[in-house]
């Protein structure tokens, strides 16, 4: 496997490894006392978040690379058009993805057809590490669609991407 063949695991890494260490603590210093179900509980929300995690691989995530690419390959999108420092670029680049999925997140709560698939990570009885993980495949379908627009208008290169 090339080098690009292991860029596109750092976020996934990322996620368990951190996921990991906050489970850990949740064990060590509980928050939420009498956690009969935790097993349980973990095991429900990990499986959302792994079947999700394969759509998003099998689906979204090469379609999400492929755009990231050819925008970049093209000079296309907005950040392309401002000739920024790359420094600068990278920083306006992750607060500006930051900010469209900010909004995304309050159509999320606002509109009813989004709140319907965005109640499953509001819904979970007993929050803790692995309720940031719960989200129906539905919405994370459609975040990663809207992302294939947003991502060439923006002029978000695939490393910046992968960097937020």
């Amino acid at each position: 496997m090339n080098y690009q063949g292991y860029v596109h695991h750092i976020p996934t890494s990322v996620t368990a490894y951190g996921l990991t260490l906050l489970l850990t603590l949740e064990s060590w210093l509980p928050a939420a006392g009498n956690r009969r179900r935790r097993l349980r509980h973990t095991a429900r929300n990990l499986t959302l978040w792994f079947l999700n995690a394969l759509a998003l691989a099998l689906l979204a995530a090469p379609l999400i690379a492929n755009v990231a690419e050819w925008a970049e390959e093209r000079q296309f999108g907005l950040l392309n058009l401002l000739s920024l420092p790359p420094a600068f670029a990278t920083v306006t680049a992750i607060l500006l993805f930051d900010g469209w999925l900010y909004l995304l997140h309050r159509a999320n709560h606002k509109v009813g057809f989004l709140w319907r698939f965005h109640r499953v990570h509001h819904s979970d009885p007993e929050m803790d590490a692995t309720t940031a993980l719960r989200f129906h495949t539905g919405e994370v379908l459609i975040s990663a669609a809207l992302r294939l627009a947003v991502i060439p208008l923006l002029g978000i290169a695939l490393w910046q991407l992968l960097l937020y």
